[in-house]
């Protein structure tokens, strides 16, 4: 993909869906990155460590490693960065501060090998314009709301077809006169 096709569909998702803060420059909230150059800090090991005062604590030692590894396209959401004393305090000083925010992975992307254009990047928008704003519990009611939808349809098409191969004849059984019993004649004791 060309630079200035990637600056087009990132534009076309920050027209929609915003941009960061003016103070971390021209961001839109949503972009399409290619995969394999969002990282993310992950934890290594504990290492010792001894304090002005003597005493001996321990520091986790941090590395950045790839989000996804699949060579793909996916679109990733901007979060503003922490304040520099929470990352320290978070990841030592092995990670470089990210002054400018991060990108993270979303579940939008495209097959490998594809590349993304101006009618998946306009579809990907619209999704996220649709479920933007709701919270978990929100989407969750929904997802269960259309599960009941398809159980109902599914119910509703089983009794349709369980109607057109066993017509409803009533109480009565086919063949007899009416829904009484009978016996063979006579009074129901036989007398």
């Amino acid at each position: 993909m060309t630079n200035s096709t990637l600056r087009r569909l990132n534009r076309i998702l920050g027209d929609r869906l915003g941009y960061a803060p003016s103070q971390y420059g021209v961001k839109p909230r949503y972009a399409w990155k290619w995969a394999p150059e969002l990282l993310f800090p992950v934890p290594l090991e504990r290492r010792p460590v001894r304090s002005a005062g003597g005493i001996w604590t321990f520091e986790m030692e941090y590395a950045l490693v790839n989000q996804l590894d699949e060579p793909r396209w996916v679109v990733a959401l901007w979060r503003e960065p922490p304040s520099p004393s929470e990352w320290r305090s978070k990841h030592s000083d092995d990670l470089p501060y990210p002054g400018n925010g991060t990108y993270y992975l979303t579940s939008w992307m495209v097959k490998e090998r594809a590349e993304p254009d101006e009618e998946i990047t306009n579809f990907i928008a619209a999704k996220i314009i649709a479920h933007n704003g709701k919270t978990r519990s929100e989407l969750i009611d929904e997802i269960n709301s259309l599960g009941a939808a398809k159980e109902k349809a599914i119910d509703t098409l089983t009794d349709d077809l369980i109607a057109e191969s066993m017509p409803d004849y009533g109480y009565h059984i086919p063949g007899k006169k009416s829904s009484d019993t009978s016996f063979g004649g006579g009074t129901a004791f036989g007398v």
